[in-house]
């Protein structure tokens, strides 16, 4: 009889006697699953993940459980996220694991989870330390396991992500159309890729929120099945910077009713009144949902009509559309640093365009093709050819903006001028002068004396250049919106601590109660072959509160990257009114007649605001008639140059904008629209061979600065293209999460600049005696001054 193979062989008896599952003591089974890699089962390498992770115990005793999650070091080491969680029984229970992601991982890696038993930290700022390991398992995020869990999708670094919490949201999914044999809109710069997911799947974190540039709460979705934990996560997603869409249903009463939608809280204040629209009305309200020139009229739909109560601020009530008679369909709240829209509109019927309607609502530009269909009629008709595209990053200066190259500079030129130094002292220069007095035979002693002069000379300039504080070189971009009470700010940094061994690095929070912040190693993007250190270790990150680690230092430098936000900084005074409207006591910034800035400004920062600028966003602009296409920002808005602004020196703003000002085409050429346009990187040659470069406003902060208004960039211009050349196509990687285009969807004045030295981030280095570091870099400061609100006006009949 023929054999088997053994590879067929150990393959069966792995499928009949499976290994038995790990024993915890006291002879309870452990068993440890991956659910979810990242939220909806969706991430991007290049931030921050959560692994949604589902722990049984069949312990007879009560007992605490660590899981931990290794991680990736650009250096090598290896960062263990932890947390810890209550013995969760044979019934089981999810657990949400947060972890960073290089932008190199892979989605074949296999992340190494294991569970132990917790105990008691003796010592150290832990509360609790691994006691005996219960189980390992290795999972790959894109293998899916039986039945139990499906692939994981890696989300492109090149794109942005949405969350959709249910499944009606008319319209919004458009966004997530590529050209043919290419990951970017026809028509535009990035694709939004859309992760579904339910209440339930919502984190208990907000750090598995943070991926997401939007959240979209679509209609069929039921809040009260968030419990407290999530819905807290929403929460303080949103006062961290983001913006979530509620989408009302029909019976709305429960987004008001406290007692059972834990979210509830964040609606903006206003009484809810439901209208049923006749097809006379709906027809009226078109223009604000499609561009198609005939499209078909529903006889009826619904609609809740925002009311602002009594005594609501100007800032819990915001007024964002309405119906040509002027009842308010959609309004929102600023929480924080963030924002939560309402749409009270049904959408279903028809479901809207998104360059039409939500445009308007997220703060986007160009027109969006949605399907293949259209993108061949493009192709066909005005011989487009989608995949000639020219990139740009608008980020990519980050990593030259933090290198530490000085010292280092300054330690190779030494070396080269000591020993050119040498050689000619010890070698011809030496042997002439002794020729000269005859005493060739002295040579030898000359060469010794020589060595031993510049050995000395060597080793003292090298201990003179040899850092001796810790240091740090930085680039920042520090948010702020008036009157809420809270600052956002993320930091690039190249931390430099001249010593060996181990430094625990953290981010001081508030308080302890405080929103965690996020501190991880960081990479750029393309940083060539590194294979990292010879010594390599692993050093423990707190999984709920990854603001601090001991990590790795061999005195050399460690890039960070650090996501903070909180209550302002001291000595950080942002800009700030002065005087009010008409002698009032209370002071403020307005609009007059003609629609320019008023009201006086003044801030307290530590330095110069350099190239600082002010931009005017007076509403949304009208909506045009039906079929009418537009590739303009949907924003009226002006931007006005102030140059180098000095602390404590008041800056009037109707002085400044008379400067600009004087006639209507003075206001198009101050535009927001055209200073954007001015400082985006263009392609500037079609010969061939011709290399990217930047027509005025090339520099590293003026690309930032474009980045931070990334939905509003011009759309591409193929009647630009040649046949070497094709349109641009803007791109960015570390920018998610920090696009102020939002902000010009809603009436707002906004004070753009930056400063040099100083960073805001409270971060200190060490444990008994911690110090902060000495900062170098730029800090590119952000400030929001929310006007009243103004929904944009509808053509007269």
């Amino acid at each position: 009889m023929k054999r088997l193979p053994l590879w067929l062989l150990l393959a069966l008896l792995s499928v009949l006697c499976p290994a038995p599952p790990a024993l915890a003591q006291g002879g309870g089974v452990v068993t440890l699953d991956l659910v979810e890699f990242g939220v909806g089962n969706a991430f991007r390498p290049g931030g921050w993940v959560t692994l949604r992770l589902r722990v049984s115990d069949a312990s007879p005793s009560p007992r605490e459980i660590m899981l931990r999650a290794n991680g990736f070091d650009p250096d090598g080491d290896t960062p263990v996220y932890e947390t810890v969680i209550a013995a969760p029984g044979l019934a089981g229970r999810d657990a949400w694991l947060s972890m960073y992601l290089p932008y190199d991982f892979e989605p074949g890696q296999a992340v190494t989870v294991q569970a132990f038993e917790a105990e008691p930290a003796e010592t150290g700022p832990r509360s609790h330390e691994p006691g005996r390991l219960l189980v390992t398992r290795g999972f790959i995020p894109i293998a899916p396991e039986g039945g139990s869990r499906t692939a994981a999708r890696p989300i492109d670094q090149q794109a942005a992500m949405l969350g959709i919490i249910g499944t009606r949201a008319p319209g919004i999914r458009q966004y997530s159309f590529s050209a043919p044999g290419t990951d970017w809109p026809p028509l535009g710069h990035e694709r939004i890729d859309p992760v579904q997911f339910g209440p339930d799947s919502v984190p208990d974190t907000w750090i598995g929120l943070a991926p997401f540039e939007f959240l979209v709460w679509a209609s069929d979705a039921d809040p009260t099945r968030l419990g407290p934990e999530r819905a807290s996560a929403i929460r303080q997603w949103v006062r961290r910077g983001g913006h979530l869409v509620i989408l009302l249903p029909l019976d709305a009463q429960l987004w008001q009713d406290p007692r059972s939608n834990p979210i509830a809280g964040l609606m903006p204040d206003a009484e809810l009144r439901r209208r049923d629209l006749s097809e006379r009305e709906v027809r009226d309200l078109l223009p604000l949902l499609t561009r198609a020139v005939a499209p078909s009229v529903p006889e009826s739909l619904q609609m809740h009509e925002f009311v602002p109560i009594d005594n609501a601020s100007r800032t819990a009530m915001i007024p964002l559309l309405a119906d040509p008679s002027g009842r308010v369909l959609a309004a929102r709240r600023l929480v924080g640093m963030g924002m939560v829209s309402v749409i009270g509109l049904e959408l279903d019927r028809p479901a809207p365009d998104a360059d039409v309607f939500w445009h308007r609502i997220l703060g986007r530009r160009g027109r969006i093709v949605s399907s293949q269909a259209e993108a061949t009629a493009l192709q066909t008709t005005q011989d487009i050819r989608f995949t000639s595209r020219q990139q740009f990053w608008l980020d990519r200066d980050i990593p030259d903006k933090i290198a530490k190259t000085g010292r280092a500079a300054a330690g190779l030129g030494l070396g080269f001028a000591v020993f050119a130094l040498y050689w000619l002292v010890a070698g011809p220069l030496g042997y002439a002068l002794l020729r000269r007095f005859n005493k060739t035979q002295h040579a030898w002693l000359l060469y010794v004396a020589a060595a031993g002069v510049f050995t000395v000379i060597a080793w003292s300039g090298a201990a003179a250049i040899r850092p001796s504080n810790v240091e740090a070189a930085h680039l920042t971009i520090l948010d702020h919106v008036y009157d809420q009470g809270e600052q956002r700010a993320r930091s690039w940094m190249s931390l430099l601590v001249p010593r060996y061994g181990e430094a625990r690095v953290r981010v001081i929070p508030d308080s302890m109660d405080a929103t965690p912040n996020l501190l991880s190693a960081w990479q750029p993007r393309e940083r060539g072959s590194t294979t990292g250190f010879p010594d390599t270790r692993s050093y423990i990150v707190d999984g709920r509160r990854p603001e601090q680690a001991s990590i790795p230092v061999r005195s050399t430098v460690k890039q960070l990257r650090i996501d903070r936000s909180g209550q302002p900084i001291r000595d950080w005074g942002m800009p700030r009114p002065t005087i009010g409207p008409d002698g009032s006591s209370d002071p403020a910034l307005w609009l007059d007649a003609r629609g320019l800035p008023a009201g006086r400004l003044v801030h307290s920062l530590p330095g110069v605001l350099r190239d600082a600028r002010l931009i005017v966003v007076r509403g949304q602009r009208a909506v045009g008639p039906l079929g009418r296409e537009r590739e303009d920002i949907p924003a009226d808005a002006l931007a006005f140059a102030i140059g180098d602004w000095r602390p404590d020196t008041p800056l009037d703003l109707s002085e400044l904008a008379a400067q600009f000002i004087t006639t209507a085409e003075d206001e198009l050429d101050h535009g927001l629209q055209a200073w954007l346009n001015g400082i985006t990187p263009r392609v500037s040659a079609p010969l061939p061979g011709a290399t990217a470069a930047a027509r005025p406003g090339g520099d590293p902060i003026s690309r930032l600065t474009a980045g931070g208004f990334f939905g509003l960039i011009e759309p591409p211009r193929y009647d630009r293209a040649t046949q070497f050349a094709g349109p641009e196509l803007a791109r960015r990687w570390s920018l998610h999460g920090l696009d102020m285009s939002l902000w010009t969807t809603q009436p707002s004045i906004i004070v753009i600049g930056h400063i040099d030295g100083p960073c805001p981030i409270p971060l200190v280095v060490g444990d008994e005696s911690p110090v902060r570091p000495e900062f170098s870099g730029t800090t590119i400061v952000r400030w929001v001054y929310p006007l009243p609100g103004r929904p944009p006006a509808w053509p007269r009949p």
